[in-house]
């Protein structure tokens, strides 16, 4: 039989919002990053009613939470660009090989440093290999 957890949604962190917000005080950053100090958690609400915005937590962990008076799709759309961006920085650690051997001819090797210098410039790591057959 299937096995319950085989159909359960992956979980994924949620970001806490206007009323989901349970602190009682708030460190509180309006639209234009400016920083409001702290304030009770209804005043930060109507704040960000009064500006027609969203109360975002940015930070749950710190005393007190720190939110943000801003839209939340907006939020949603930078934090997906972060998220982006931190994955094409982990992509770049593949490693290309050149191997070179004994008898290797100056102008192959000529042919060979350019590929290397095309691969450093890409972002690649290079593994350059002697290969020695038999006696060399």
């Amino acid at each position: 039989m299937f096995q319950q957890r085989y159909f359960q949604k992956k979980y994924e962190p949620r970001v806490r919002k206007n009323e989901q917000i349970h602190a009682p005080k708030v460190r509180v950053i309006d639209n234009s990053g400016e920083n409001l100090g702290i304030l009770d958690i209804k005043e930060a609400l109507e704040k960000a009613k009064e500006a027609g915005l969203d109360l975002i937590e940015i930070t749950a962990k710190a005393d007190p939470p720190v939110v943000r008076i801003m839209e939340y799709g907006k939020y949603l759309y930078q934090q997906g660009k972060k998220d982006k961006a931190g994955k094409k920085k982990q992509t770049t650690g593949e490693t290309k090989g050149v191997r070179i051997g004994m008898t290797t001819f100056s102008h192959d090797l000529e042919v060979k440093a350019k590929m290397v210098d095309k691969f450093f410039k890409k972002g690649y790591k290079v593994k350059v290999e002697l290969v020695m057959h038999g006696r060399e």
